[in-house]
């Protein structure tokens, strides 16, 4: 993991937690603290421990167009070549391949469907990939193996049920997003006054 720490190093020092904090603010349900805290510690968490795993995962819920996509989009972005930001067959994580997973820090599951025969091995599926380590894949034309699992999830859907939760679940912290959300009202930061600060400084010096 060596490559996705170095990485991460530079990922961390762009990374802007009070801009993230005002877009939480406004997408998910106002004046609930707590909530926003954890999902940026959450966030924070990944890209400051590479190779581990929060073992929970994010559902974001909610009407079409709010910008459920923009938010998630930007985090792989910022993890570039270590997510995976469009994962819409539940196959692809619970089936025998899951190679989609492997080198992944975080895989964003939008709208994907989970019905028929095989619904409740889906859910087993999902839970042990969600928590375990270590994966076993089945390549096509290639001897099976096993991988390092570090991939954390981020579930996005438009449903009103995107996945099962039962009543003693730990695994899943559910956000509803807001529509009254605008994403051009940038938010003035400290992070921002320091570098305006700085920026005028440097030109002075010139």
């Amino acid at each position: 993991m060596r490559s996705v720490e170095s990485r991460m190093d530079f990922i961390i020092k762009a990374y802007d937690v009070h801009a993230k904090r005002h877009i939480l603010e406004h997408k998910t349900k106002a004046g609930d603290e707590k909530l926003y805290n954890y999902v940026i510690n959450w966030i924070a968490y990944i890209l400051q421990n590479a190779g581990k795993k929060t073992e929970s995962s994010l559902v974001l819920k909610g009407i079409q167009g709010i910008g459920k996509n923009r938010f998630t989009d930007v985090l792989c972005e910022l993890m570039a070549g270590y997510s995976c930001k469009n994962c819409t067959n539940i196959k692809e994580l619970t089936g025998n391949f899951r190679s989609i997973v492997e080198g992944k820090v975080l895989i964003i599951a939008n709208e994907m469907t989970n019905f028929g025969e095989d619904k409740r091995a889906n859910n087993e599926g999902l839970k042990s990939i969600e928590s375990d380590y270590t994966i076993r894949i089945n390549e096509k034309n290639q001897p099976r193996r096993d991988a390092e699992n570090v991939a954390n999830f981020i579930f996005v859907s438009n449903n009103p049920y995107p996945v099962k939760i039962e009543a003693s679940d730990r695994r899943y912290v559910v956000l509803k997003y807001l529509k009254d959300f605008e994403m051009r009202q940038l938010p003035m930061t400290e992070a921002k006054r320091d570098i305006i600060k700085t920026s005028k400084s440097q030109i002075e010096d010139v």
